[in-house]
């Protein structure tokens, strides 16, 4: 052989060992330890439930995958098929776990399957040993397990203070509920993963809302509680604009539930007409009713008053009650005094002779 032949054979030789040796040195080995669903420690699955998928990876490989690198997950859900590219945010090193879910986009229906079955993939680029890269796991969809949500709150956030409303004589109208807080809570076994789907609905006797929604970026383990904060016009019930007292309620309405009897929570909401026709107050000013030029004045001074007339008029003084005190007609330019008047809120109506009443208030200290 060339004696140079055989230098460059060594030199190859030499080179391949160098390239094997930097890949064995940066490679990882990045494989799937676990796949949830929403489902109970059993693996049993609440049916009708929209679940997320949720992958846990582990670094086996006593090498740190860096941030900044790709991985890429494969999922087969229930014959659905899903993906996920994440992009690493920080090292992660030997024996380390990464939780990753497919998110908001990607939920399954939990049917009425026999069996409901997750297979996981992880590809990643520097991946050593691509045979444990693939992870399957069985579930099971089942309405006889402890799947019990409850309302356990309802609050009005918005107007503050509409505890009661008063009609008072048909001249106020039911406000709007504008912002309505409604608490639900997982009394059960089943662990909700994020944007897992909750149902539950809201209604004044017969005006009711039912709504279908999902979870945020945290899931709701048993005991924990979700605050829904409702704010659509569209889908508030109205307070009714008659006298009685209205339960404004919540109702969870979530699949295959386990014990109805917690599922509603209601609040009272009393509609009365407190109108008073004897409170002075709610007696008209007439002020409508007065002409320009007044054919009368009154002056009132310690516990006695006196009406001046400009022009002939029927008066009655009433008290507080609604008690007529006196009445009587004055001519043109006339007047009258009433004496010893009790300390009170009194009301003068006065009639001239065009037949126009006017009314006013006066008060005695």
């Amino acid at each position: 052989m060339h004696p140079n032949l055989d230098r460059m054979k060594k030199r190859c030789t030499m080179l391949f060992l160098t390239l094997i040796s930097v890949i064995a040195v940066n490679a990882q080995d990045l494989v799937p330890t676990d796949v949830r669903i929403t489902a109970d420690t059993s693996n049993n699955a609440p049916i009708g439930v929209e679940t997320s998928i949720e992958v846990t990876l582990t670094n086996i490989d006593s090498m740190s995958l860096l941030a900044g690198d790709t991985i890429h997950l494969h999922a087969m859900a229930n014959g659905e098929a899903l993906e996920l590219e994440y992009v690493l945010t920080s090292d992660l090193d030997s024996g380390a776990l990464l939780t990753l879910n497919f998110g908001a986009e990607q939920v399954v229906l939990i049917d009425t399957s026999s069996n409901f079955q997750v297979i996981v993939q992880v590809n990643y680029a520097m991946d050593v040993d691509t045979t444990n890269n693939t992870l399957a796991e069985d579930f099971i969809p089942s309405p006889f397990i402890n799947n019990d949500w409850a309302c356990t709150a309802v609050s009005i956030a918005a107007p503050i203070g509409l505890d009661t409303v008063d009609l008072d004589n048909n001249t106020n109208l039911p406000p709007a509920i504008e912002t309505l807080n409604i608490e639900l809570t997982n009394q059960g076994d089943v662990h909700y993963l994020p944007w897992s789907s909750i149902s539950y609905s809201v209604f004044i006797g017969s005006d009711s809302s039912a709504l279908h929604v999902y979870l945020g970026e945290n899931g709701i383990s048993p005991g924990a509680s979700t605050l829904r904060t409702l704010s659509n016009q569209n889908l508030m019930p109205v307070i009714p604009d008659s006298i009685g007292v209205y339960d404004l309620c919540g109702l969870s309405r979530q699949p295959v539930d386990a014990n109805s009897a917690n599922d509603r929570f209601c609040i009272s909401i009393p509609v009365v007409d407190n109108f008073d026709p004897t409170d002075p107050f709610n007696w008209p000013t007439g002020e409508e009713e007065v002409s320009d030029i007044a054919p009368y004045f009154i002056q009132w001074t310690g516990a006695a008053a006196t009406l001046v007339v400009e022009e002939a008029v029927e008066y009655r003084i009433y008290n507080a009650l609604g008690g007529q005190l006196n009445a009587g007609t004055l001519h043109a330019g006339y007047q009258v005094r009433f004496e010893n008047l009790a300390s009170g809120v009194y009301l003068l109506q006065v009639k001239a002779e065009d037949g126009e009443f006017s009314t006013e208030k006066f008060v005695i200290r």
